[in-house]
This record gives structure tokens, C-alpha cells and sequence, in this order.
């Protein structure tokens, strides 16, 4: 927790100030979890015991009986390689915000497959039954959040 503790503060949006109590409590709650997601990538990303032919990709943290639990993916490198993708990772919203946007179809399926796994840790029981997860539809879901943070790039009155 002190990678992520020095993560939290490093955002540009640590800076930011609510004046409604529960804005400012839901502002940092979301920091946190981003911050322990950063955490767990840069020590994935750190090790030397890692394959090297494989990215990573790490979900936000879920609480599961009082620990914070995150879904780690790891895909193969030059697989992802061969597909095409944009280079911006992110647009800026605010001087101090910015929102992270897919760069690809992989990315954007990554992104739901992880964000649907987070919240299957938050079920009651987690693990203890057959996920309900759909390959057809979490692949839909992705392109769909693909094709429509590439309109708002275009286009911000669009959404």
C-alpha cells in the first residue's frame, strides 16, 4: 500500500477539492483503487521472474472479505503487436483531469473483461460458481466503448 499511497499522490486529480463531503469521499475512494491498480502493474512490470512475452493488464481492486483483490491479465506481446491501434492513451477532460481511453479493439475487450471480472469479485461468494460471463458479449460490449471513445475524439459534443 505505500506504492500505492506515493501513486495516489503523483495524479494530477489528487489535487482536486470537493466541498460536498460524500463527492470527496467517491473522488478519493476512486484514486485509491487506481492507485493500488498502479501499484500492482509497475511491481508485475518490475519483476525479473516475469516472461518477457507477455503485457499485463491489471482490473481495479474489488473488496473480498476485507482485502482489496484485482484480476490480473497477462497476453502474449507480439500478438497485440499485430493488431493496429491509436497511439493516445488518454484525453484530457480538465487542466487536471484526464480520462483513459481503449487504443484498440484488444484494448477495449481487455477493458470490459476486466472491469465484468472486478465486478464478479463483489457477488456474494466469489469464485464459488460459474462465472456469467459471455465472450460474445463482453467482445460487443468492447467495441462498442471502442467505437464511441473514437467519436468523442472527434468529435467531445458527440456523447
Amino acid at each position: 500500500m505505500k506504492l500505492a499511497k506515493e501513486i495516489r499522490y503523483s495524479y494530477p486529480e489528487s489535487k482536486l477539492l470537493h466541498s460536498h463531503p460524500l463527492a470527496q469521499q467517491w473522488h478519493d475512494d476512486a484514486l485509491t483503487r487506481r492507485s493500488v491498480k498502479d501499484a500492482i502493474w509497475q511491481i508485475i512490470d518490475a519483476y525479473i521472474g516475469k516472461p518477457s512475452d507477455l503485457s499485463y493488464f491489471v482490473s481495479h481492486p474489488s473488496k473480498v472479505e476485507g482485502y482489496l483483490v484485482s484480476v490480473v491479465l497477462g497476453l502474449q506481446t507480439d500478438v497485440l503487436k499485430t493488431h493496429p491501434s491509436l497511439k493516445k492513451e488518454s484525453i484530457p477532460i480538465h487542466e487536471h483531469r484526464s480520462m483513459p481511453v481503449p487504443i484498440s479493439l484488444i484494448d477495449a475487450v481487455v477493458t470490459t473483461y476486466l472491469d465484468k471480472a472486478s465486478g464478479e469479485l463483489r457477488l456474494p461468494e466469489p469464485g464459488c460458481s460459474p462465472s456469467e460471463m459471455n465472450a460474445d458479449d463482453i467482445i460487443r460490449e468492447g467495441a462498442n466503448k471502442l467505437m464511441m471513445w473514437i467519436a468523442y475524439r472527434a468529435d467531445q459534443s458527440c456523447i
